[in-house]
């Protein structure tokens, strides 16, 4: 049995520009987690913000992740979720930044 929660985590930001900061937490019991840094594991609590992301990734970087993913058999469990999630990260892309992918 597992008594952990991982969770991997991609944000998107004005702030990053075209990088996307990749977030991997393991939720414990009772709220607390921890978030794997370039130091190792980092004690949280549920609600904090991460101060800083495990791993920053290119557009180029998480392309080639998704690929090997995607070369070993992993697929998105829900294509609905993740084609909205797609549309909403274009649409604050569009209000925040003023352009789209033309």
């Amino acid at each position: 049995m597992n008594d952990r929660d991982r969770r991997f985590t991609v944000d998107f930001s004005p702030v990053w520009k075209d990088t996307y900061p990749l977030y991997v937490v393991d939720w414990i019991a009772d709220g607390q987690g921890k978030l794997l840094t370039g130091n190792g594991w980092m004690e949280l609590e549920e609600g904090s913000i991460y101060p800083s992301p495990t791993l920053m990734l290119s557009i180029e970087d998480a392309q080639r992740l998704f690929n090997e993913l995607w070369r070993i058999g992993c697929r998105p469990q829900d294509t609905k979720e993740l084609g909205m999630a797609a549309h909403l990260a274009d649409m604050r892309r569009l209000v925040f930044e003023g352009r789209g992918d033309d």
